[in-house]
């Protein structure tokens, strides 16, 4: 039993890591100006961009959030290993952000 948890605890942490670091973020962007949508009284929040996306707009909207290039982003979640599964939770755990028609 111990060596099955000794096998699986990597595998944990690379899936807590993202979520942990999501949580973090969506609670730290109270308190700031900047892109809000209409739900969050004027606080800037972490939101997949509706206008800066290739597939859910989840790199776009942390580029967007932290004034970064969204190519830099990008680059980052393929060459570091965060990989699909992290950007599927963030597309999940992320709100979507407001229209661009509004």
């Amino acid at each position: 039993m111990t060596t099955t948890m000794m096998t699986l605890f990597p595998l944990l942490l690379l899936i807590m890591i993202p979520v942990l670091f999501v949580v973090a973020v969506v609670k730290s962007s109270r308190g700031r100006g900047g892109n809000s949508y209409p739900g969050s009284r004027g606080y800037k929040v972490l939101c997949r961009s509706q206008s800066d996306r290739v597939f859910a707009g989840v790199c776009g909207g942390i580029a967007e959030y932290f004034g970064w290039s969204s190519l830099l982003v990008r680059l980052f979640f393929i060459f570091t290993g965060i990989g699909l599964l992290t950007y599927i939770i963030l597309a999940i755990a992320i709100p979507e952000g407001p229209s661009p028609l509004l």
